[in-house]
């Protein structure tokens, strides 16, 4: 039976040589120690989600980037395109005054909407509707990037040991200051 880390590597190796990089062990060695965390069953699907959609050997963030898709969607909480986010965003101007309770079905959508302004989207009169949506679609966008850079922060947070004792995660109460643990 293989071992993970060697399963793994083998799962690369079949991608480098897909691409043509068969030979290039040093690389094949880097790639397995970055993504060691990968399940193996999301890494192989992504592997192979690569090889139907990309031309060149992806970088170690493109596969990253394809088992958070792969993730996404299997648990339903992937990143909505622009029209799916622009579609809900028109819905709920339809369907809410302009002081109704809001709630979205992603972070990125809410931090868009909240970005220009829900009274100010509401009010936008019908002649500039189409800067609105550009507007809001770069809002939308930056969302996104933001949301991707914090994930990519906290993966490689998540493996400095100690992190959590001294605050670089998100979300954890105890944090050393002066020698002395606080609250």
């Amino acid at each position: 039976m293989i071992s993970m880390p060697d399963r793994k590597s083998e799962i690369l190796a079949t991608l480098f040589s897909a691409y043509g990089q068969a030979g290039d062990a040093k690389r094949l060695a880097a790639y397995t120690m970055a993504l060691k965390d990968i399940p193996e069953d999301v890494l192989m699907k992504a592997c192979s989600l690569i090889l139907y959609s990309k031309k060149f050997l992806p970088a170690v963030c493109e596969i990253l980037e394809a088992c958070r898709e792969l993730i996404g969607e299997v648990s339903g909480n992937r990143v909505k395109t622009w029209a799916e986010a622009w579609k809900e965003i028109c819905d709920k101007m339809e369907s809410i005054s302009v002081y109704g309770k809001l709630e979205w079905s992603t972070p990125e959508i809410k931090m868009a909407v909240e970005a220009y302004g829900w009274r100010n989207l509401c009010a936008a009169p019908a002649k500039d509707w189409t800067t609105v949506e550009s507007q809001v679609r770069r809002y939308y966008e930056n969302a996104c990037q933001r949301n991707l850079q914090k994930k990519n922060l906290d993966y490689v947070l998540k493996n400095i040991r100690g992190a959590e004792l001294i605050g670089l995660l998100p979300g954890e109460k105890k944090k050393l200051t002066g020698g002395k643990k606080s609250e």
